[in-house]
């Protein structure tokens, strides 16, 4: 049964827009991050410091440095913040999702998701997360080349 327009409005108002990077997903509001479904608890500074990762793909040390001085944090610090981190992933067995650049700065780590895929989706709704498997996204490609001639 086809939800009213009234009720998809409501439906779709808790259902926030996620960035997905393979395992890694980015809920910007609240800022959130999860690996395959699990919520990490990090700090608002190395919340910070993941999403730009996840949202650029890389970050130079003045982006990192930025991000953190706009959170009154202390640049000097950035590889405590860093450590944690890695130290958080590392404590519910993923992948170390930072990678450091020398004399540039740091680079996401995209580590497969539950079913092999590193795909990157950008302003997939939270509730629809579960369902991107490798034959919704293969549907989903298909459906965009035939409506655009792709």
């Amino acid at each position: 049964m086809a939800l009213s327009a009234p009720q998809q409005l409501v439906q779709n108002e808790f259902s926030r827009l996620v960035i997905k990077r393979g395992a890694l997903a980015f809920l910007p509001e609240p800022p959130e991050i999860r690996w395959n479904g699990v919520m990490l608890r990090l700090s608002p500074l190395e919340t910070e410091i993941l999403s730009l990762l996840v949202r650029r793909g890389r970050a130079s040390w003045e982006d990192v440095d930025s991000a953190i001085t706009a959170l009154h944090g202390n640049p000097h610090n950035r590889e405590i913040f860093i450590h944690r981190i890695r130290s958080k992933f590392a404590a519910i067995g993923a992948v170390d999702p930072v990678e450091t650049v020398r004399g540039w700065g740091l680079r996401l780590r995209v580590e497969r998701d539950l079913f092999g895929s590193t795909t990157t989706w950008i302003g997939v709704r939270e509730d629809a997360i579960d369902a991107l498997t490798p034959q919704a996204a293969r549907a989903i490609a298909a459906s965009s080349a035939a409506q655009f001639g792709g």
